[in-house]
């Protein structure tokens, strides 16, 4: 894991030159951290990407300037078909924390978002807290089916 986060931080101390290797689009981008591929997730690249190679497990986020895995520290999940997330509980953050005219998260926002991502041991406690957690079955970001990759974006709170 140390090494993993090492390089995560070097790819933080380059991230003012990323571009999707698609489409060379500059915003929500994530980088496959098994090929080093830049995706973005607005235009669907990332979710093409994910599907083509389904071997293919780890992302850093660059909104989030971290690599996405379970929020819990000592948890050692970065397998983004293994995490999930809470839909409701994060728009209750967007309407929260997210400015509207600057087009900006809150420093206390982004927090929530990087801590709301949780491997499916440590998401028990939300599904006891939340009435709303994974009402629809909807809480893997890639759901184990595959019918996550139909959407176009695989999370726009991310990425």
């Amino acid at each position: 894991m140390h090494a993993l986060y090492r390089r995560c931080k070097q790819i933080g101390a380059n991230a003012n030159h990323a571009q999707c290797h698609t489409c060379r689009c500059s915003t929500n981008l994530a980088m496959c951290l098994d090929c080093s591929g830049i995706f973005c997730d607005s235009a669907g690249h990332l979710n093409g990407h994910m599907d083509a190679h389904q071997s293919h497990q780890q992302l850093y986020s660059y909104k989030l300037q971290r690599l996405v895995k379970c929020s819990k520290s000592t948890c050692n999940v970065t397998d983004i078909r293994e995490l999930l997330i809470c839909q409701h509980c994060l728009s209750r953050a967007f309407d929260k924390f997210y400015n509207m005219y600057k087009a900006t998260w809150s420093g206390a926002g982004l927090k929530l978002v990087c801590n709301s991502v949780c491997c499916n041991e440590h998401f028990m406690w939300h599904r006891m807290n939340c009435p709303n957690a994974d009402v629809d079955g909807s809480a893997y970001l890639i759901s184990k089916d595959g019918s996550t990759l139909k959407r176009t974006q695989l999370s726009e709170f991310l990425f």
